[in-house]
């Protein structure tokens, strides 16, 4: 019986797991896009020896995630392989081997980039497992205990006999 319930077990975490390893990530090919706002003045500020600390240094991306840069600036910037004019927006695609891209908005000219990935599939096994066993153990301790508790049979009934009169 704690086969049947170890393999029931192992089912609901197998299940729990894959859908959390779906929410990882979004499936979609057409990706996310994930926006980085050029503010006006930046060009400024840098010429200025400001440090741009309105624009964030690095950005973390999924593999799949698009970045969309829009520049509110007077000036055009560079961002990686794209110009992006005063006032204009460019959608860059990530690669997976990208760990900076060129710029022109941060004094030190670059601006880091961090590429996550999905993790294998098989890395569910593991919590699969930690969630299957328990759950199926317990599955079988209940059963057990029921089983014990249910005899089938009924209490015997007490029958009260009418008093003799006398």
């Amino acid at each position: 019986m704690w086969l049947k319930w170890t393999a029931v077990g192992l089912v609901v975490g197998a299940i729990f797991s894959v859908v959390w390893w779906a929410l990882i990530d979004p499936i979609t090919d057409d990706g996310v896009l994930t926006e980085l706002e050029i503010p006006a003045g930046t060009a400024a500020a840098i010429a200025a020896g400001e440090s741009a600390t309105f624009v964030p240094n690095n950005l973390v991306l999924a593999s799949n995630r698009k970045l969309t840069v829009r520049n509110l600036d007077s000036v055009d910037h560079q961002v990686g392989e794209f110009t992006v004019s005063a006032g204009g927006v460019a959608v860059i695609s990530t690669k997976p081997d990208a760990n900076q891209l060129s710029c022109t908005f941060h004094p030190s000219g670059s601006l880091g980039v961090g590429i996550t990935e999905r993790p294998n599939l098989a890395l569910m096994v593991l919590p699969t497992v930690l969630i299957g066993f328990p759950l199926g153990l317990v599955g079988s301790l209940v059963s057990l205990i029921g089983s014990k508790l249910d005899t089938g049979q009924q209490a015997p009934r007490r029958v009260e006999r009418p008093a003799k009169n006398s």
